[in-house]
């Protein structure tokens, strides 16, 4: 049934009687159709093939694959005969086979082709049994084959390929008989019952017993095959059954009676048995008598054998007595001779091994103990490798393990012994390590038994060595201060009863006994990387791999560092047993506070040195105090310039030679290097203080603000780390005494505080020049202070050039002012003034009196580019005011008489301003007339 099914295939088409062929159409290819077979090759090389280098594939087939040509390609010869052999001829093969229209198929040639249809191949056909020798020979699957030419031809000639199983034919189990099985089990069951030892014996009956055989009868067919298996035995129930059937269902006394019938039967199986056998031995009598005779002819030959063998065994034993046992004799010799030289090397090395012991003793006696660790394990590689059956040496590699465990515990305890006596010992020794050999070997030692636990020994001794040496330094300190140490309290709170100078030794004492202590540590740690470097540097023998040298490293560095903190640790908690509570700030002046924080900062430098860290601990627990430190600093220089402002008269100050002093230290300590010294002759003057080259009158608020800027620059440069509080405080005391300067003057706040009647010009002036004078300073400052700020701190400088502008708008401010009081006067006396003689009038003399005046007021205060800067601001304000008046009274430029009234009034004018020297040298009546006519115009 499933064959049926394969008929649509296009190939079938050769079996079903048609006349056309299958190369005339591609089985893979729509639409393409071909007149000869020399077409269909073309199309298959041009479409269904491959070309690889030198050697073709072909692809017509299911999926573009081949069954039938390997996939390593042939030549070009081997692939048009594939083309010709697998899909031209072999789909004409219905021409040869007889499969063509009006011819009728033979069976087997039926049968063939149906198989080819079944498979995925070219229909097979009798020339497909045999082999092609060059194809054979050049089978690139195989290689070359050397065995091929002596190989025995038949079917094993090539090897064998197991054929697959068709996809095709459904696989029969047992399921499918299930069915039948079932229906005729019923039946079987009634024809069983019915069967019966009468039936059976009956099918045997007595006249069917043969005759007498003749010679020619003997078939054996007759009995039963039973008999003929090799493994008949009667002890089986089912040969049993088979000899005896009638067994199973007949009585006793029915056996009896038949064994007569079955005794004549079984003699007749005998008897064709023998008839057999007889005809056998007849027909083959020539083959036995010629095997009996061979028998004599084998046992001739084996006698003569016999006495070839013994006769070579004489002659062997002759070769072996003359010339091989004494050549034998001399190797056997040379082979005691070889064992007796093993023998005595071996007790010679176990001699060496039983003197191990003492020699371990002696090595270490002498602190050797790399040797002595060095000795133990190469005994116990010679016990492992060469001394292994010995019996007296059996519990050996045990004593020699334990004599290893107590070298490591030997090492510890050295260790701990050096490191406690080299760090205990009096600090006034200039010896750093006094036992450097001996504390090496030990290293070497701990090294080579893999115990870095040395590290964290000697941390752990450095703590204590540490808080011991403090405790000593304190109570010291305590007793030579007459000071009793109480027993029941802690040492760091009876620290309070020292006064601040001795408070302030006792912190000196400890930091340099501390250095003194990390300078030991630090050697003892030089000591121990110098060791680990040389051990791991060494070529015969790794003892530290690279990796434990790195975290052996990493660990000394960190213990350097941890041993530095808790140094730091320590001094921080000296430093907070007195500050604590405020209770160092109370009593303690600012040239202390700063001696202190120079301490404390020598001791942080030298702790850096010694670690390459920089640790944090003590500089943070001084920050706090730092930081109160300067509130309160401020807020004492704050208190006492409000002060000093609100009892400011605003009177030009006496400088004395203190004073300029102290303004020159401040420029030597903070002004750039282009800034003019001041000369002998500026220094005899005592109404000005010289700045730069530049006098300046100022007031004494000014004067007492100065040095107060001055302690801040030398605050900053002994408290670093307080440098952004600092500058965030100066710029606030820069900015109270502007903005109170501006209060007391402009806003007139010191007429009620110091009981002045005005603020009068000069006031105004003063102020002025006193704002310049500290405006001056805070370009300074500001890079006194950039230099000693942090990178990431910087941005505050932003904060002084505030100061800095605000200072300056309030400078101009005050100028403002003054030129707006002097330009009020000026419009106040103008608004009275008649364009006729006399010449000058009334206002121009007002005018010029009260120009006068002011020039009195600021002229010794002001530099006189100022007050000739002022004065230009003057004379523009006053050209528009004129200008106004005139265009009022209807004045022309046209040399009238009321023109020459007001010419001459600008006469007079100017003629005053050059009695003041405040005109520059382009400042003439002409350019004045100019200016004032064009702009009436």
């Amino acid at each position: 049934m499933a064959l049926s099914k394969t008929t649509a295939d296009p190939v079938n088409s050769l079996s079903s009687g048609s006349n056309s062929l299958t190369w005339k159409s591609c089985s893979y290819c729509l639409n393409k159709t071909f007149k000869t077979s020399a077409e269909f090759t073309k199309h298959l090389r041009d479409d269904h093939c491959s070309q690889e280098g030198g050697s073709f594939v072909c692809h017509y087939g299911y999926n573009g694959v081949c069954t039938s040509l390997p996939v390593e390609g042939v030549s070009d010869r081997d692939y048009e005969d594939h083309v010709m052999k697998h899909h031209t001829k072999a789909q004409d093969g219905g021409k040869e086979s007889g499969i063509l229209c009006g011819m009728t198929p033979s069976p087997l040639q039926g049968h063939l082709y149906r198989l080819s249809l079944l498979s995925d191949g070219p229909a097979w056909n009798v020339n497909a049994a045999c082999q092609n020798m060059a194809a054979i020979l050049n089978d690139p699957k195989k290689g070359k084959q050397k065995d091929f030419f002596t190989r025995t031809w038949g079917d094993g000639f090539i090897e064998n390929t197991a054929i697959p199983e068709s996809s095709l034919l459904p696989i029969v189990d047992e399921a499918y008989f299930t069915p039948y099985l079932k229906k005729i089990s019923k039946r079987y069951k009634k024809s069983s019952k019915k069967s019966s030892m009468t039936s059976a014996i009956e099918n045997i009956p007595t006249s069917s017993i043969p005759k007498p055989l003749d010679g020619n009868e003997g078939d054996l067919s007759a009995i039963p095959q039973a008999f003929l298996q090799p493994t008949f035995n009667l002890s089986q129930p089912d040969t049993f059954l088979k000899v005896f059937p009638f067994i199973r269902e007949s009585g006793l006394s029915h056996v009896l009676g038949t064994g007569k019938t079955l005794q004549e039967k079984l003699s007749y199986y005998l008897d064709l048995i023998e008839m057999q056998i007889a005809h056998q031995i007849s027909h083959k009598s020539d083959d036995f008598f010629q095997a009996v005779a061979s028998h004599d002819a084998v046992r001739e030959e084996l006698g003569k054998a016999l006495t070839a063998v013994k006769a070579l065994r004489l002659k062997v034993k002759h070769v072996d007595v003359t010339h091989v046992q004494g050549s034998l004799k001399v190797l056997q010799c040379q082979v005691a001779r070889q064992n007796y030289a093993m023998v005595y090397r071996k007790l010679k090395l176990m001699a060496t091994v039983h003197q191990t012991q003492p020699t371990i003793q002696l090595l270490l006696s002498t602190s050797d103990f790399v040797g002595a660790l060095d000795l133990i394990g190469t005994t116990q590689e010679v016990v492992q490798q060469e001394l292994m059956s010995i019996h007296c040496f059996r519990y050996l590699s045990s004593q020699l393990k334990e004599m290893e465990n107590l070298i490591e515990s030997l090492l510890s305890n050295e260790f701990e012994r050096l490191t406690t006596a080299e760090l205990n010992r009096p600090l006034n020794e200039d010896i750093l390590v006094t036992e450097e050999d001996r504390l090496i070997a030990v290293l070497y030692g701990m090294l080579r038994q893999r115990r870095y636990n040395f590290i964290e020994l000697f941390k752990d001794e450095g703590l204590t060595a540490m808080k011991a040496l403090m405790k000593q330094t304190i109570v010291e300190a305590l007793a030579a201060n007459d000071t009793d140490v109480e027993r029941g309290s802690m040492l760091f709170e009876q620290l309070k009863h020292l006064n601040f100078v001795s408070w302030t030794n006792l912190m000196r004492r400890c930091m340099t006994s501390l250095v003194s202590l990390l300078n030991r540590i630090q050697a003892i740690h030089d000591i121990m990387a110098h060791v680990l470097a040389t051990e791991t540097s060494r070529q015969d023998e790794v003892v530290v791999t690279e990796d434990d040298r790195q975290r052996l490293q990493q660990s000394l560095k960190e213990m350097l560092e941890s041993l530095c903190d808790s140094a730091h640790d320590q001094c921080g908690r000296l430093l907070s047993s007195r500050t604590k509570d405020g209770a160092l700030l109370e009593r303690v002046s600012s040239q202390e506070f700063v001696t202190l924080a120079k301490l404390i900062e020598a001791f942080v430098l030298d702790c850096q040195n010694i670690s390459g860290h920089k640790a944090i601990g003590l500089k943070l627990a001084f920050q706090g105090q730092a930081t109160r430190f300067v509130q309160k600093f401020h807020e004492e220089r704050r208190s006492k310039l409000g002060a000093v402002l609100d009892s400011e008269r605003w009177r030009q100050a006496e400088i004395t030679p203190d004073i300029q002093e102290t303004v020159d230290c401040f420029f030597r300590s903070i002004a750039r290097p282009e800034i003019r010294p001041v000369s002998k002759a500026e220094e005899d003057r005592k109404d000005k203080i010289i700045v730069n080259g530049e006098s300046y009158v100022v007031v004494g608020a000014a004067l007492f603000f100065l040095p107060q800027l001055l302690e801040y620059c030398n605050c900053v440069d002994n408290l670093p780390t307080a440098a952004p509080d600092l500058l965030t405080r100066l710029v606030e005391l820069l900015k109270t005494f502007n903005s109170r300067t501006c209060q007391l003057v402009l806003g007139a706040g010191a007429l009620p505080l110091v009981g002045l009647k005005t603020i009068s010009s000069r006031n105004l002036a003063l102020a002025s020049r006193s704002l310049q004078l500290i405006a001056l300073f805070i370009p300074l400052l500001k890079d006194h202070f950039k230099e000693r700020l942090a990178p990431k701190q910087k941005t505050m400088i932003k904060h002084f050039d505030q100061a800095h502008k605000d200072f300056t708008d309030h400078i101009v401010e005050i100028e403002s002012k003054l030129l707006t009081l002097l330009i009020e006067m000026a419009e106040s006396h103008l608004s009275t003034w008649e364009i006729k003689p006399p010449v000058p009038s009334l206002a121009f003399r007002a005018i010029s009196k009260q120009m006068a005046k002011l020039h009195e007021a600021i002229n010794p205060i002001w530099p006189s580019h100022d007050v000739q800067n002022f004065y230009s601001k003057f004379n523009v304000s006053l050209k528009k005011s004129l200008q106004h008046h005139i265009a009022k009274h209807g004045v022309q430029n046209n040399g009238g008489p009321q023109h020459g009234l007001v010419t001459s009034e600008l006469i007079f004018y100017v003629s005053s301003l050059k009695s003041l020297n405040v005109l520059r040298d382009d400042e003439t009546v002409e350019v004045f007339s100019k200016d004032l006519w064009n702009i009436s115009r």
